[in-house]
């Protein structure tokens, strides 16, 4: 009777387990010049991207249509600040002129000896500037040479040969994607696909702690007339229990910290080029202010263009591990077992279509009791269904779809660790010293390490 009741118990928790999301339902699906970076659609629950509604950048070596409008924009806001700059410097000139011809008349009326070197002093400041808006003018277009050809550079060949996404068409059709040939479109799709990611495995680890929990307090007792035992034999998965635990504050702050960095993404497209460089090259056109402004041209040039390379070059990293997890998820998670509805036993009833775990718990729930190599252990493989010496107790049928589950969020825990916290602790160093050299050699140096530390 326990063992009837505890299989009922797992089979209605399992279904929980199919509602879940797959690993790489939200990932982009197309490179279509004019589609803006949707992601795909998704499948039974609604696990929201973080990243919907960024529009693509880059396209054919130039810019998509759905960012022309702040392409240009950035470009014509910055020459715009150049010729600012330039007509202040040359209204100067024409005051110095004004007054030097105002002296000079002064000394033909008093017949000073000798005449008025007039302003020659706001002259030679006003060359000297002009000079400074020319070398601007000669930064700035760099800078749009330089963005155009982050976008020609195609990000496709540091990957290793193959490598492809696993994701949904609009028909839910399982598609196989190369990743994006510029390196803005591919850094939004690593951030989300690492955010999605960590929500996945603390959904699967939270639910993988429930389970266990379930199981672990299951007591056998046999006291006819009030003695005897009491025995709970699977006391010792608590260490499990803690484990998944950590595993899921791991997890949750590995998916805040993508998901804030897909934010930062998003100010550094939208800000850094259209407010932060024109602000700069304004700046940097007048002496007071040159050295903010080379200050604010330097942090939007390492923001915009070696932030999201620093990303695709992490993703290189990773790459290769999440590939191979995602060929282990839809071994694990996806339905791969075909339906065997037992009539004869209601509590052996496996529905016609079985997703995830849950397909994996049912049959190990509903093993046939009469054939002892049925079902799987705790220590076997979940086919090898009567490949394993192991006695097949009820313990390890209720234990092992967890178990395995467990295993397979541990394998993805470590490389979100890798390429969560690890490589951005990395490219936080690197972008720091970027940003305080190329500050100091556009204008004034940043003071980096007091405001990181404020930060």
């Amino acid at each position: 009777m326990i063992e009837i009741l505890a299989l009922q118990g797992i089979q209605k928790f399992t279904t929980l387990l199919d509602a879940l999301p797959l690993p790489g339902q939200f990932l982009p699906t197309s490179n279509a010049p004019d589609l803006a970076c949707t992601l795909a659609k998704p499948v039974a629950t609604a696990w929201d991207s973080v990243s919907q509604g960024i529009p693509c950048m880059c396209h054919s070596s130039w810019v998509s249509n759905s960012w022309q409008v702040n392409w240009f924009a950035w470009q014509g806001i910055g020459l715009l600040a150049i010729m600012i700059g330039a007509f202040l410097i040359a209204v100067v000139y024409m005051l110095s002129e004004i007054l030097g011809g105002m002296n000079l008349l002064a000394w033909h009326r008093m017949e000073v000896t000798p005449p008025p070197s007039g302003n020659a002093g706001m002259k030679a400041w006003a060359k000297n500037e002009m000079f400074q808006v020319f070398t601007t003018a000669i930064i700035f277009l760099s800078i749009v040479g330089l963005v155009n050809f982050a976008c020609a550079v195609n990000t496709t060949s540091i990957f290793f040969s193959g490598y492809k996404y696993t994701a949904l068409d609009t028909n839910n059709n399982i598609v196989q994607v190369p990743p994006y040939q510029n390196m803005f479109d591919e850094a939004i799709r690593y951030l989300d696909s690492l955010s999605f990611y960590s929500g996945f495995a603390f959904l699967y680890s939270f639910f993988s702690n429930l389970g266990i929990s379930f199981v672990q307090g299951f007591i056998w007792t046999s006291r006819p007339g009030g003695l005897g035992v009491m025995a709970q034999p699977l006391a010792g998965l608590s260490p499990l229990m803690s484990s998944s635990g950590m595993v899921m504050s791991t997890t949750m702050i590995a998916f805040l910290t993508a998901a804030v960095q897909v934010q930062v993404l998003r100010f550094v497209q939208a800000t850094m080029l259209s407010v932060f460089l024109p602000i700069g090259l304004l700046c940097r056109c007048i002496e007071p202010l040159r050295g903010f402004g080379g200050m604010l041209i330097g942090l939007a040039l390492v923001m915009f263009i070696l932030y999201p390379a620093l990303l695709v070059m992490n993703e290189a990293v990773v790459a290769p591990s999440l590939a191979s997890y995602q060929w282990s998820a839809n071994f694990y998670f996806e339905k791969t077992i075909p339906a065997e509805p037992d009539p004869n036993d209601p509590t052996k009833e496996i529905p016609t279509t079985m997703y995830g775990v849950g397909g994996f718990a049912n049959k190990f729930a509903a093993s046939d009791p009469n054939d002892p190599n049925s079902g799987a252990s705790f220590f076997s493989s979940p086919t090898a269904y009567s490949a394993s010496a192991l006695p097949k107790t009820m313990f390890d049928k209720l234990v092992s779809p967890f178990s395995y589950l467990y295993s397979a969020i541990i394998r993805l825990v470590a490389v979100i660790f890798v390429g969560v916290f690890a490589l951005t602790a990395l490219n936080f160093v690197i972008l720091t010293a970027a940003v305080r050299e190329l500050t100091k050699l556009l204008g004034e140096e940043a003071d980096i390490t007091n405001l990181t530390r404020m930060i």
